[in-house]
């Protein structure tokens, strides 16, 4: 259980760390701190979302690698459309291989750290 909450809580701060160090100094895209908020304030919920769907598809089935990067491939988009609708898309283009990039490394790292110590334990049986 700790190591699911540590690899959620992980994957909460990673993405708008990122995006604020990207947008702020990479890009000079003035506004790094409202990227930072405003993806702060999606991953939040995300989060609160995201474990109980996780417990209830575990379950049912072990979670596999290629489930974790699916997901680290459609939340980052989901961000993207959300971010790029309230600000504009021109700014958030240029962040996608960016984002998609942080979700597939938080989805590996998630995996590892969360998922595959709990592949063999008593939990599925």
């Amino acid at each position: 259980m700790l190591r699911i909450l540590i690899g959620f809580i992980y994957a909460a701060l990673w993405f708008p760390t990122t995006v604020f160090i990207f947008t702020e100094y990479v890009y000079k895209i003035n506004g790094g701190i409202e990227a930072f908020l405003f993806s702060l304030s999606i991953t939040g919920p995300a989060v609160l979302i995201s474990m109980p769907i996780f417990y209830l598809i575990r379950h049912h089935k072990p979670i596999q690698l290629l489930d974790c990067l699916l997901a680290g491939l459609l939340i980052p988009i989901l961000i993207l459309i959300g971010f790029g609708t309230v600000t504009s898309f021109a700014i958030a283009t240029p962040l996608a291989p960016l984002c998609i990039g942080v979700g597939m490394i938080s989805a590996i790292v998630f995996w590892v750290v969360g998922v595959r110590q709990t592949l063999n334990s008593s939990f599925y049986q």
